[in-house]
């Protein structure tokens, strides 16, 4: 690969089942036939040039076999392989966020006092905890389920529990 990077793309590579149809590809970014047409928005935030997802045009480009980097129609596993860790990292980040959230408000909640005992020991103080709109928690469920909808399992599970329903009902797929 050459020093400038390069771009993963999936290119159907054959008449295999469904699933070991496409191949992952690793194209080097100066590929003859390889332009960026533009760098997208991603939940609002731009993914430009550095190396995020962008709309990518291929014309006439010509990428040798040993830029495989799984075997040929290997590509949804290869891209479920890499996407793991990256699960993994959210998880720990999500988890570190919630921590940090949470931290203050409870601390703040046994410190004041009220009604003779502390806000802690209010069940409508408990319930603002959990549901808070004017500390950290709930900016941050926000961008969790912005992570939730880039991962894409909302919609494979909705389709896939409506292709198990339209079978179950005799409607065939095309």
């Amino acid at each position: 690969m050459p020093d400038g990077g390069g771009e993963f793309a999936f290119h159907e590579t054959g008449d295999a089942a469904p699933h070991r149809r496409h191949s992952m590809l690793l194209v080097p970014r100066d590929t003859p036939g390889v332009r960026v047409t533009w760098g997208m928005h991603v939940f609002g935030y731009t993914d430009a040039a550095h190396g995020g997802h962008a709309e990518i045009t291929f014309e006439n480009a010509r990428v040798p076999a040993g830029h495989l980097p799984a075997e040929e129609g290997g590509g949804f596993a290869a891209a479920q392989a890499r996407l793991g860790p990256g699960r993994i990292h959210h998880c720990m980040r999500l988890i570190g966020m919630a921590e940090r959230a949470l931290e203050p408000m409870c601390r703040r909640a046994g410190a004041r006092t009220a009604f003779g005992g502390t806000l802690a020991g209010q069940g409508v103080v408990q319930t603002w905890i959990g549901l808070s709109q004017d500390q950290p928690l709930a900016a941050l469920w926000a961008h969790a389920r912005t992570l939730r909808l880039a991962d894409g399992p909302d919609e494979v599970h909705l389709r896939s529990l409506a292709r198990r329903e339209l079978r179950r009902h005799g409607v065939g797929l095309t």
